[in-house]
């Protein structure tokens, strides 16, 4: 297969490609040929979500059934994560976050600088959407425990299935074709089963099988918060 999901960092990793281009958890990679200077971080409320970039405030949760804080739920993490680095097939992506729970870099890059088009929040603190001054997109919807059913990018659409637990069993992804090409969508499934966790009930080993037959493995390095 040309292209292959990454759910979770993607997790919502997702959908990768063998070229040279950067890696973003709605699974699709943008060119590395922008960099942009570091936005200051500005609100701005909106009906019913919240507009902001970089760090923000964020309400504590409440529910015994909430799994995942702010934008960890785009990760499949938990917990009091500070650091995860992920590794899949020779890539190499380390996401840092803070003791919220919020999404603040990644490869030491922060988020205002890779999307300063603008990024968009819920009233709990999730991300839900961002985009590079129109280029690149990405979006997000969760459900009531804070994980992602639902990741949308210019790379694709993927549609995530949970168990009980929480952790992604399975996932159908619509692979997006190349810019000019007349080539229609690529429509797979893929199914996950963890091989390791970590005390916080992390996975940091798991196997990815689809449908067409591709077998792959990822693995996490997580760092938390004392």
């Amino acid at each position: 297969m040309k292209k292959v999901a990454f759910i979770s960092l993607l997790s919502v990793f997702l959908i990768m490609s063998c070229r040279d281009r950067k890696f973003i958890p709605d699974g699709s990679l943008v060119n590395d040929e922008k960099q942009t200077k570091e936005n200051e971080v500005t609100t701005e409320v909106e009906d019913s979500f919240l507009v902001v970039v970089d760090t923000m405030e964020v309400d504590p949760v409440v529910s015994n059934d909430v799994i995942s804080r702010g934008d960890l739920g785009i990760f499949e993490l938990r917990g009091p994560v500070k650091k995860c680095v992920f590794k899949y097939e020779g890539y190499s992506v380390t996401c840092s976050f803070s003791e919220e729970g919020i999404w603040l870099s990644e490869n030491g890059q922060s988020l205002s600088s890779m999307y300063p088009g603008e990024i968009k929040r819920d009233k709990k603190g999730r991300l839900i959407s961002a985009c590079n001054e129109g280029d690149i997109f990405i979006g997000y919807k969760y459900d009531e425990r804070g994980l992602v059913v639902e990741a949308n990018g210019d790379g694709g659409n993927s549609i995530n299935y949970y168990d009980a637990d929480g952790y992604l069993k399975k996932s159908k992804e619509t692979v997006s074709p190349d810019m000019g090409s007349e080539d229609a969508p690529e429509k797979y499934t893929m199914t996950y089963s963890i091989l390791e966790k970590d005390s916080y009930g992390n996975w940091t080993k798991r196997k990815e099988v689809s449908d067409k037959g591709t077998v792959s493995y990822t693995t996490r390095v997580i760092t938390y918060y004392n």
